[in-house]
């Protein structure tokens, strides 16, 4: 059975472009806002920084306590759990927008801060869930289509051999578009985190109220509810669940970009 094993070329493409996507991108937008600004280079850190602490740390560790000490019961039920865990990425993520963003302005209050920061925070999420998740994907399939299944699972013990040949066959099974959407999902992420942190910017410099960083909140919880609805079998079709958050995150730029234009520019 294993023998028989493969990951077809088409599979193996989309993985790659899945993983310059995911991994590319956000260097090349670094290396554009370092170029055309040196302090830009403190923010991207800055928002690099905060998404490891607020979100693999903080909110990780958070959303640990809830889910196996607190309301383990009541978030076994699908609507709240995906209620949950939106406005625990949105306090959290946004929270660490607020925090980086007021350190970063402090020193520079410029735009090139906001975007930059946005660029920082997404891209290492993008690295982290995207990048990293690929690139094991594209070297097992390599693996197995080199060396064969037999030969990657001599060195699996016997009591996970069966575990790791049915992980072996979804990979395999899996149509080649679908680690496409991979990337896309981490470039329409990418465009929202820049989005919300100019939108968090512009609280932090006074260009709007404190609403703003709510409404930023709320946004970020929004964008989450598709994905949601996705892992919790509410919507079953991937493509449908990217095309929801494709056109979310589109009318949040637009919105954002709408409220930098009309908002005071010094």
């Amino acid at each position: 059975m294993t023998a028989n094993l493969t990951v077809s070329a088409a599979a193996l493409v989309c993985m790659g472009v899945s993983l310059l996507l995911s991994a590319g991108v956000p260097v090349a937008l670094a290396l554009v806002c370092g170029r055309r600004r040196k302090s830009a280079w403190r923010a991207v850190g800055m928002g690099a920084a905060c998404f490891l602490l607020f979100v693999l740390v903080l909110e990780g560790g958070f959303n640990y306590i809830v889910a196996n000490m607190l309301f383990p019961a009541l978030l076994q039920k699908p609507a709240v759990r995906i209620l949950y865990g939106a406005l625990a990425a949105g306090l959290f993520e946004e929270g660490a927008r607020l925090f980086g963003l007021r350190t970063l302005c402090r020193r520079d209050p410029a735009a090139m801060t906001g975007f930059a920061y946005g660029v920082g925070h997404g891209g290492l999420e993008a690295v982290y869930i995207g990048g990293l998740g690929m690139l094991n994907n594209l070297v097992t399939a390599a693996m197995l289509n080199g060396s064969g299944a037999e030969s990657l699972l001599a060195g699996v013990p016997a009591e996970q051999q069966a575990l790791a040949e049915s992980q072996l066959s979804a990979l395999c099974a899996l149509p080649a578009a679908t680690f496409l959407a991979s990337g896309l999902e981490r470039m329409t992420a990418l465009a929202l985190h820049i989005a919300l942190s100019v939108l968090v910017w512009m609280v932090v410099t006074k260009r709007l109220p404190a609403w703003g960083w709510a409404a930023a909140v709320l946004l970020h919880a929004g964008a989450d509810i598709p994905a949601g609805l996705y892992q919790t079998g509410i919507l079953t079709n991937v493509w449908l669940t990217e095309v929801l958050v494709l056109a979310y995150t589109a009318a949040v730029c637009c919105g954002v970009w709408r409220l930098w234009r009309r908002a005071p520019q010094a």
